[in-house]
């Protein structure tokens, strides 16, 4: 096949052979026309062969092949423990041949987090690691200032935070004066913003 149907295709296995085809008359130009036919599976190819004798077409074979695809793949260099940050320096990038090809939107995992302790030479699946989360900025039962800014005044309480939350979360603030509890955006600073 001169041109696979996918630029990451590296080997074509033939898994179904044709039928023998027996042409009576060797004199007549034969000519051999292959077409990609669809398949439903997703590593394999069919290719449909057309047999053309004397101009007209006198039969039809089909060739199905299993397809092998080159791909990428991040592996441990060392041990990381739940959490570490993944990089260059600590993960290299392998080359090998699969039976499904690459993700479109595949990119190495650097700057990601390991979700579980990971042991050195472990090939790195999606489900091991994900992106950074934001440290929790007001812990449950803290101490907070409730603020609310607009254009010409300021007003501040003191509240006691219900639950734990990083910067742009909300969260149950109960005001420490009236005992009401209310919800509220945690800022960076550790403040809070309540919602209206």
């Amino acid at each position: 096949m001169k041109n696979p149907p996918v630029g990451s295709v590296c080997e074509l296995n033939p898994i179904r052979m044709p039928k023998d085809l027996v042409v009576r008359g060797a004199g007549k130009d034969i000519k051999l026309l292959p077409r990609l036919g669809g398949s439903g599976t997703r590593n394999q190819a069919r290719v449909q062969i057309a047999v053309f004798a004397g101009g007209r077409e006198i039969a039809e074979r089909e060739v199905t092949f299993r397809l092998k695809y080159n791909r990428r793949r991040p592996v441990t260099l060392v041990e990381f423990g739940a959490g570490a940050v993944i990089s260059p320096e600590n993960v290299k990038i392998e080359s090998t041949v699969s039976n499904y090809p690459e993700p479109a939107d595949w990119r190495p995992p650097y700057g990601l987090v390991t979700r579980r302790r990971v042991a050195a030479n472990t090939v790195l699946r999606p489900n091991m690691v994900g992106p950074v989360e934001p440290a929790v900025v007001v812990e449950r039962n803290q101490t907070v200032v409730i603020r609310i800014e607009r254009p010409g005044f300021l007003v501040t309480a003191i509240g006691k935070a219900k639950q734990k939350g990083r910067a742009g979360d909300f969260i149950k603030v109960q005001n420490v004066d009236s005992r009401r509890v209310i919800l509220a955006k945690v800022n960076e600073d550790g403040t809070v913003e309540p919602v209206f």
